[in-house]
């Protein structure tokens, strides 16, 4: 806390000393490089100080809610109000009270580049707190100004606008953790239609290939029902072809034997007739010899 507030204590010189470089009644603070964009960067670290104060004061009030702490969370705006009015009480000091001094100067110290938009905000609206409380009179504003009482205004001003600040970005957290969890969300939905497109294309692909299968298994029993088939017709015709032949040639072996019998009985017949002829001739003979015999 030491080396803070011997850092307050500087900025707050280096304010007081650029604000009499401006009034014109010292410009020996020139040499010293007090301008107003050494001062603007002396103030940015009193302003970081000063919203680390307030957040300081915003997690000790919620973590004390909830429990019994022991932390004083009244510290953080003591300290900040202690800073505030070493401050405020440099400027006065340094533009001996002139209100006009003190707003030009930090004015100009409020536009200078190294001021990003938050720093140069609140720059501007410490100027504005400052010069709402100064009079016309130089020696009321070195001698009888509130500080205190503009501090403690300016700690209920600034709490109010780091506690807007926090609360829209736990907002924007909030609001872009949804995109994320809507992204995700959206990843996994497209993740998950992909994977049942796939399993419904493999399912399909595998009962395409089972009706194929099938279908060639079919067409491989029938096929082979009427290679069978046909083997059981080739038997068939040819069974009734050996039968036909065995027929035919039975009807040729009887044919034969029929023949064989016709000429043999011809034959016989043929014997038969020349027997009767010679035996006929003979008795002819005999009947011509026995009537010679006979005259």
């Amino acid at each position: 806390m030491a080396s803070r507030a011997v850092r307050t204590f500087t900025a707050a010189a280096t304010v007081a000393a650029g604000v009499a470089l401006k009034n014109g009644r010292s410009t020996a603070f020139l040499a010293a490089n007090m301008q107003p964009d050494q001062v603007a960067q002396a103030l940015i670290g009193v302003e970081d100080e000063w919203q680390a104060q307030t957040s300081l004061f915003i997690e000790c009030n919620s973590t004390s809610a909830d429990s019994d702490s022991l932390v004083d969370c009244h510290a953080a705006p003591k300290a900040f109000e202690k800073s505030c009015k070493t401050v405020v009480q440099a400027m006065l000091q340094g533009s001996s009270g002139d209100r006009d001094s003190v707003h030009e100067y930090l004015n100009d110290v409020c536009s200078q580049s190294v001021m990003d938009g938050w720093h140069a905000s609140q720059c501007h609206s410490f100027a504005k707190s400052i010069d709402a409380i100064m009079t016309g009179s130089a020696y009321e504003n070195r001698v009888s100004l509130n500080t205190a009482g503009l501090c403690t205004r300016y700690w209920s001003q600034f709490l109010s606008s780091e506690t807007l600040r926090r609360q829209q970005e736990e907002e924007a957290s909030g609001i872009a953790e949804a995109k994320r969890a809507e992204a995700a969300k959206a990843k996994a939905a497209e993740e998950e239609a992909k994977s049942k497109a796939e399993e419904a294309a493999k399912a399909e692909e595998a009962k395409a290939k089972a009706a194929q299968e099938a279908a060639e298994k079919e067409e491989a029993s029938t096929k082979m029902a009427a290679e069978k088939n046909n083997a059981a017709e080739d038997a068939k015709v040819s069974s009734v072809l050996a039968a036909a032949e065995q027929e035919e040639a039975k009807a040729k072996d009887e044919s034969e034997k029929a023949k064989l019998q016709t000429e043999k009985a011809k034959a016989d017949q043929t014997e038969e007739n020349t027997t009767a002829e010679v035996l006929a001739a003979n008795s002819t003979l005999v009947k011509g010899q026995n009537a010679t015999l006979a005259k």
